[in-house]
Order: structure tokens, then C-alpha cells, then sequence
């Protein structure tokens, strides 16, 4: 035997997705987690970018259009259509945007040591192995690039009060009970967000972290959390070929 798929599993990030994450109080939350992780960006960072998991066009609206010479994302094939044939992307004359597809990911792997700054907004939680995407994503840095993550502060206590006031409008477009949203959130977020700290913190000798709407990274009286980190910082006489 194996566990059965939730009814609504095939169906949330292509018709839901968004209706759930960026509309009302819970997209306001995420316009700011959107905002904060530009902070402190100065053009030159910006100049190559790789947004992973960025296919929905989650953040590109955030960053100054100015400082991008090139921005691509790297998520699922069946979001590259509309992607690409998105109004945000077709007007986007002066910046080559790129896409490169989580199924075949040979040409992004050609591209190490390219990019100036890869973005990852709530992705590592979702990884069977966050460890290494992290060591993955340091390789396609170019030597002075930076790193910025946004995580879920689960499950700390300011994020499970706000997971209970957001059942309300899952189960209505998903049209589930308490235990299967619940099982939803296990299967989703795989990585708590402690875990993922002691791996950035191994693995980096320094690094800038905060938190929201606290301004210390604490879990407990947090929604979100960020960092950004060098490659100049990363240690690698913590990896091995």
C-alpha cells in the first residue's frame, strides 16, 4: 500500500496557487516577504539572477528593472507558457529572461559560476534534499554572488496561529477538512525551518538573517525569515566530489 493523493493535490498550484497565497491578508504577508528580500540589493547583485521555483512570477515585480541585465527562473515545465507569454515577461524589452526546466536541468547545470544572485522565496522547505540544492546553488554563483532565501518560520508559534486563521480560505477553494489540510502542510513543508537554519549555519561562516515582523530571526514571533548569503562565505571543506 501507499498513501493516496488528496483530492486537490493535482489541481492546487496550477487553479489555486495563487488565489490562496496572493490575495487577501495572506497576500499582503507576501508582498512584504516579497519587499524585505530586496533589502540591501545593490544593482551590481542583481545584474544576473536565477529565481528558483519563480515560474509564477512571484518575484520578479519586486526587483528594480533597471539593475537586471539577465533574470532566469527555474521551476516545472508546464509553467513555462505562460511564463514566457506573460505580459510582465513580453514587455520586458530590455532584459533577457530565461527559463530553464526543473525536468531537464542539464543547460542550468552548464551554467555554473554565471549568476550574481539566486533567489529561493519559500523553496527550501519544500526539498527532499535542501542540502544539497544549497551546495548546488552555491556553484552556480560567480565568485562575489550572494544567495537570498525567504522561509516559513514553522513551526514556530506567530506561523501556526497564522496557518489556523488561513484554513478558513483553503478548505473553501479546496474544498477540504482540517485533517486534510493539515496533511497537506506535512507533506508540503518537509524541512522545518530550524532545520534549514542549522544547515545554512553549517555550511556558512557568516551570513545576514532577520525576520518578520520581528526584527531578530526568532522562531516563535515570526511569519517569515531571510537570509542572504555570500559565496565568499561558504565553506568548502564541508563538501567533498
Amino acid at each position: 500500500m501507499k498513501p493516496k493523493k488528496l483530492h486537490f493535490q493535482d489541481t492546487f498550484y496550477s487553479k489555486i496557487y495563487k488565489e490562496y497565497l496572493y490575495k487577501g491578508p495572506r497576500g499582503f504577508l507576501f508582498d512584504i516577504n516579497h519587499k524585505l528580500m530586496e533589502c540591501s540589493i545593490d544593482s551590481k547583485t542583481n545584474a544576473v539572477c536565477l529565481d528558483i521555483g519563480g515560474g509564477a512570477l512571484q518575484h520578479l515585480p519586486y526587483i528594480k528593472k533597471d539593475t537586471i541585465e539577465n533574470y532566469s527562473v527555474y521551476d516545472y515545465e508546464y509553467l513555462r507558457d505562460g511564463f514566457l507569454n506573460s505580459d510582465l515577461v513580453k514587455n520586458e524589452k530590455d532584459i533577457q529572461i530565461d527559463f530553464f526546466s526543473i525536468e531537464n536541468n542539464s543547460d542550468l547545470l552548464a551554467k555554473k559560476g554565471t549568476f550574481s544572485r539566486i533567489i529561493a522565496s519559500h523553496v527550501l522547505e519544500h526539498l527532499e534534499k535542501p542540502e544539497e540544492a544549497l551546495i548546488e546553488w552555491v556553484e552556480l554563483l560567480s565568485d562575489d554572488g550572494i544567495i537570498s532565501i525567504s522561509i516559513p518560520a514553522d513551526p514556530g508559534l506567530f506561523w501556526k496561529i497564522g496557518q489556523l486563521i488561513s484554513f478558513n480560505k483553503f478548505s473553501k477553494l479546496n474544498k477540504c477538512n482540517y485533517e486534510e489540510f493539515e496533511m497537506w502542510n506535512a507533506r508540503q513543508h518537509i524541512n522545518s525551518g530550524q532545520r534549514i537554519t542549522r544547515i545554512i549555519n553549517y555550511y556558512f561562516s557568516k551570513k545576514k538573517s532577520y525576520g518578520f515582523p520581528g526584527i531578530y530571526p526568532f522562531y516563535n514571533f515570526n511569519l517569515f525569515l531571510f537570509f542572504q548569503l555570500k559565496k565568499s562565505d561558504f565553506n568548502y571543506f564541508r563538501t567533498e566530489t
